[in-house]
């Protein structure tokens, strides 16, 4: 009857009560009847307190149950609680062993570097961490070091959900991994004042790498951008300027130029 009254308590959706119930599984039953409740309780992953003493537990109980229910809340990496969830993997014995093993468990231990070493593997699990409390700055300098475009539209996501730093790092990476078709939903945010100088860079990047594509439905608009806090728009002279690593610079733009007008030569001759 004890057992099953502290199962109904797991359940109860309570927090006071899903805690005790978690340390009565832990101090009074065997790892026979802990672990099922207690892997079963980790679904879905949320954030509560419960859920993390639940993961800690599993991790000291050990096995084979155990181990894939922390492996899986280990994915779960819009959760902060992955994290705990990696660590108490390990101390039951876990250990990576394919790519997407290893992904896994670099971006939940938040051991960064380590997921831009496995390369796009990581994507989603990174991608899917900048929806969680943790903070987003190291995710997006690995996103952007790893240079796979899919994570495109989660860093889009901070770019529309976010403030501060997060934005501008986000805006950044999006100069370095967007493509033509996000120069629309850049330049709407060169109103926005407290990012308008990594738009203004970002944009001058997606140009110097798309020119052709863009320059045929964007390079007016461009041309015609007031000036944004300092920065020059001038993309119809010799050179034009950027702002890069805290320093305006001039950046010669005649391949944009030229490529620009092949492209306009080229459409005008369609039949």
């Amino acid at each position: 009857m004890f057992y099953w009254w502290t199962l109904r308590q797991l359940r109860s959706g309570d927090s006071y009560r899903q805690q005790q119930a978690v340390a009565r599984l832990c101090k009074w039953f065997s790892a026979r009847r802990a672990v099922p409740p207690l892997a079963a309780f980790l679904e879905p992953l949320g954030d509560s307190w419960a859920q993390k003493m639940a993961i800690e537990a599993l991790g000291r109980f050990g096995g084979q149950q155990a181990i894939q229910a922390l492996r899986k809340a280990m994915t779960r990496t819009e959760s902060y609680l992955s994290e705990y969830a990696a660590r108490a993997a390990v101390r039951a014995g876990w250990q990576p062993e394919t790519q997407v093993d290893h992904a896994v468990y670099s971006v939940a231990a938040g051991e960064y570097e380590a997921a831009v070493s496995v390369g796009p593997e990581a994507v989603p699990f990174l991608c899917a961490s900048l929806n969680s409390p943790r903070p987003r700055g190291p995710v997006i300098g690995a996103l952007r070091r790893i240079g796979d475009p899919r994570a495109v539209p989660a860093l889009v996501g901070v770019v529309d959900r976010h403030h501060g730093l997060d934005r501008e790092a986000a805006v950044g990476a999006l100069g370095d991994l967007g493509g033509p078709d996000l120069v629309g939903k850049m330049l709407g945010w060169t109103a926005e004042e407290d990012i308008a100088e990594d738009v203004a860079a970002a944009l001058l990047k997606l140009l110097g790498r798309h020119a052709g594509a863009i320059a045929a439905t964007h390079l007016d608009t461009l041309a015609n951008l007031p000036d944004l806090g300092g920065l020059t728009w001038e993309l119809t002279s010799v050179g034009e300027w950027t702002y890069e690593e805290q320093r305006i610079q001039q950046v010669d733009c005649s391949q944009i130029r030229a490529s620009a007008a092949n492209e306009k030569e080229r459409r005008l001759r369609r039949p």
